[in-house]
């Protein structure tokens, strides 16, 4: 696993990264970082992404978390005209800008305590902990160009550029894993074929290769996503097959961590049976009832998409009822 640390705490890790025939990088990241500047990350719509929730993280655990590593700038920007600090306080004015914002942290602490101590829901006593707070998550794209144009650039901020940067380190370092139509990009699954099947070894949560089903290993892999970002991805297979019923197990279906597992679309192909009298016609850009199963929309340039990933079928797409729908 490739792993970039950054200022301030900020980890990016590749947890997967994998190239489909046709030359498109799907890639998948574990990443912490403050949860201040996660509003502005989730307006990257091309992302594929779940996180850490304020709700599902017990009180006691947060504060514990933050006593021993409260999320503080990484650039205390002199105030100024405009969104961006071009220079940083030094000396006095520095520390006291620190030691203002952790009186502040002190104050909101023994408050979240109290209001724990009263009975108040961590749904809203731990919203007070949030501008100390850390986000662990996991994110997946084939795009990526327009987040390091915003955010690779001085007037965003430090601790999301930072980010960006770790991101993109991460990146170059690692080798993507070349994968035909019918073979899957998994994250948190280690894997190597079998047999001919389609079958499996996959790396359990002793660290040991047992054999597993295709579709078992992506269930896992999603059960994984979901689970990172409060737990951790050790689970066995029969806790992740549990939470994978979970996610999908309702009509109401949890459905942002299946987007992650995807499979390359297979390149187009006409082929001409039966004397030349019939035609099968596989994702043809003009005919949509040609395109596989997950294939949501082509765009003015031709490419076909599953939700927002480009020539990769995302397996949330397959998935019947993973959105709301009147029609």
């Amino acid at each position: 696993m490739i792993e970039v640390m950054g200022k301030g705490g900020i980890v990016a890790r590749v947890v997967a990264d994998s190239i489909s025939e046709s030359g498109v990088r799907l890639m998948t990241y574990e990443l912490e970082f403050h949860r201040y500047i996660l509003s502005e990350y989730n307006t990257h719509r091309m992302f594929s992404r779940n996180a850490a929730s304020t709700r599902a993280i017990p009180l006691i655990k947060m504060l514990e978390r933050i006593a021993e590593n409260p999320a503080m700038p990484i650039f205390y920007g002199k105030n100024q005209a405009g969104m961006a600090a071009e220079e940083e306080l030094e000396g006095e004015a520095r520390e006291r800008a620190e030691a203002v914002i952790r009186k502040m942290l002190d104050a909101c602490t023994e408050g979240v305590k109290e209001l724990n101590e009263i009975g108040l829901h961590k749904q809203h006593a731990g919203r007070y902990l949030e501008p100390w707070g850390w986000v662990k998550g996991v994110v997946s794209f084939t795009e990526y160009d327009n987040w390091e144009w915003l955010r690779l650039d001085g007037a965003a901020q430090p601790e999301i550029a930072e980010l960006a940067r770790c991101m993109r380190e991460a990146r170059d370092q690692s080798v993507p894993q070349l994968l035909k139509a019918g073979q899957w990009h998994l994250p948190y699954v280690e894997w190597t074929i079998a047999d001919c099947d389609g079958s499996m070894y996959y790396k359990n949560s002793l660290g040991e290769f047992e054999f597993i089903t295709l579709e078992n290993a992506i269930k896992v892999s999603c059960a994984r996503c979901a689970a990172v970002s409060y737990r951790g991805v050790d689970y066995g297979l029969e806790k992740c097959l549990q939470l994978y019923d979970r996610l999908v197990g309702s009509e109401k279906k949890h459905s942002s961590a299946l987007e992650h597992c995807a499979t390359p679309m297979q390149p187009y192909s006409s082929d001409y049976t039966h004397s030349e009298a019939y035609v099968t016609t596989i994702n043809s850009q003009q005919s949509s009832n040609t395109w596989q199963e997950g294939i949501s929309h082509v765009d003015r340039d031709g490419n076909l998409w599953s939700g927002n990933f480009k020539g990769w079928i995302q397996y949330r797409k397959t998935i019947k009822g993973e959105n709301y729908s009147n029609g």
